[in-house]
């Protein structure tokens, strides 16, 4: 199913579903309504993600999902405010953007995970995006639109998810999986004013997390370094939230306010957040290239390879259809550290892959055993 069918059935189907009747609906060009209510704003976001889910724009890897959902719950618990929900979820796209949706549907590129370099300043960006919720700047600038339905509304931002495809021919449409975050932000630009107070708001949410403050300049840096070395490739993150040395200078400043005077605060990366890297670099390989590969070329031994090197190349095997080589790798990594749950599962897939379905189902039942939320 193509992204405008999908995003046209999520509008048309589903929308009269949600919303019961007229009379229900919000009056968004009202003058008496300064915003869209918090019930309105989830459906119109279930509307659009409906449809990123149906295209296949969103990635389907239950552990990638288990971790990037973990880590903004981390985030969002301390956040929250009444019944307020929040979705997270990463979408198959090499571009550098993350962006969030009416409703609390905050999506992370895949791109955008694999260029971060600690999990601090994946959560930096994460803490952001749940700042632009929290304070409601997405249903602010709806409310300008003047629409005067939930339908009209989501209409409104399912041509926006498409705008960038308008006039620009068949290579467009067929670019529409890798465009479709970029044009629903460039249509939905945040103002200064929002960005200054997404910042402010996001480093509170970081700190409040746990993680290290430093983690948001540190990505707003180098994001400004990739487009000053060329403006023909600025990442999409810096065109839908522009990144300024005052907003670089301004967000040192306030993460030196919790890390004191020397600036450090140690925070170590999670293993689910190693892990994961690895994992996403393997599934979004581009077609006619080999995951295999790019683990041999970065290490010629497997002594110098880190293990979430060492993992990525067991999901590169398994991938593959060379299950077998992942074997060894997988259990030695397991020996090494069994309360990685990761490795369990891998290994158990390794197995049965290879035809060894006991050698599995023991593995597997190992796992439940030792991870009984997690198998």
């Amino acid at each position: 199913m193509n992204l405008l069918r999908a995003l046209l059935l999520a509008i048309f189907i589903a929308g009269p579903a949600m919303a019961a009747g007229p009379d229900e609906l919000p009056d968004i060009g009202s003058p008496a309504e300064a915003t869209i209510s918090l019930d309105d704003e989830y459906r119109i976001g279930l509307m659009i993600m409906r449809g990123l889910r149906d295209s296949g724009q969103i990635l389907d890897d239950p552990e990638a999902a288990q971790y990037i959902d973990s880590v903004g719950h981390q985030l969002s618990s301390g956040a929250q405010e009444g019944n307020r929900r929040f979705t997270f979820f990463i979408v198959k796209d090499s571009s550098i953007n993350a962006f969030a949706l009416p409703g609390g549907f905050i999506g992370i590129n895949s791109g955008l995970l694999l260029e971060t370099q600690s999990e601090s300043e994946l959560a930096g960006v994460l803490a952001h995006e749940i700042a632009h919720v929290t304070q409601r700047h997405i249903a602010r600038g709806l409310a300008e639109q003047s629409r005067t339905s939930l339908v009209s509304t989501a209409a409104m931002l399912a041509a926006i998810l498409l705008g960038a495809t308008a006039g620009a021919g068949d290579a467009a449409m067929a670019g529409v999986a890798a465009a479709q975050t970029l044009a629903l932000q460039q249509q939905m630009t945040f103002t200064r004013a929002n960005e200054i107070e997404a910042d402010r708001v996001g480093m509170g949410v970081l700190v409040g997390a746990g993680f290290d403050p430093n983690g948001m300049p540190a990505f707003f840096g180098t994001m400004a370094r990739r487009a000053g070395v060329n403006e023909s490739q600025i990442p999409a993150i810096v065109r839908s939230h522009p990144i300024t040395t005052d907003r670089i200078a301004e967000s040192k400043n306030r993460a030196a306010q919790f890390t004191g005077k020397n600036g450090m605060r140690t925070v170590s990366n999670s293993v689910g957040y190693e892990l994961t890297r690895e994992r996403l670099r393997v599934l979004t390989t581009p077609p006619g290239e080999n995951a295999v590969d790019y683990y041999q070329a970065a290490n010629k031994t497997e002594a110098n390879a880190t293990r979430a090197q060492r993992y990525g190349k067991a999901i590169a095997l398994l991938t593959s259809e060379q299950a077998s080589k992942a074997i060894p790798l997988l259990q030695q990594l397991r020996a090494d550290d069994e309360t990685v749950v990761q490795y369990h599962i891998a290994l158990a897939q390794a197995q049965s892959l290879s035809g060894q379905s006991d050698a599995s189902l023991v593995t597997f039942e190992q796992a439940r055993k030792l991870f009984p939320r997690n198998v």
